[in-house]
């Protein structure tokens, strides 16, 4: 299980849990590695930057600038 965490600046000075849900937002969970990159990789253009979290919270893949 992996979620998406972004990083925009216009938006708040630190990485912030990608959502999903128009009323009640819940964090978007990815059952497989690749699913999560293809996102992650999907929101650069949106995002600064994008990254995925395994459970542990450990960063197992990042795109963008390093903040």
């Amino acid at each position: 299980m992996y979620r998406i965490h972004y990083y925009c600046p216009r938006e708040a000075p630190f990485w912030q849990v990608l959502t999903e849900g128009l009323i009640f937002k819940t964090p978007a969970v990815f059952g497989d590695f690749q699913s999560a990159v293809n996102k992650c990789d999907s929101l650069l253009w949106q995002y600064h930057s994008s990254r995925v979290v395994d459970l542990s919270g450990h960063v197992v893949y990042q795109v963008g600038n390093q903040a």
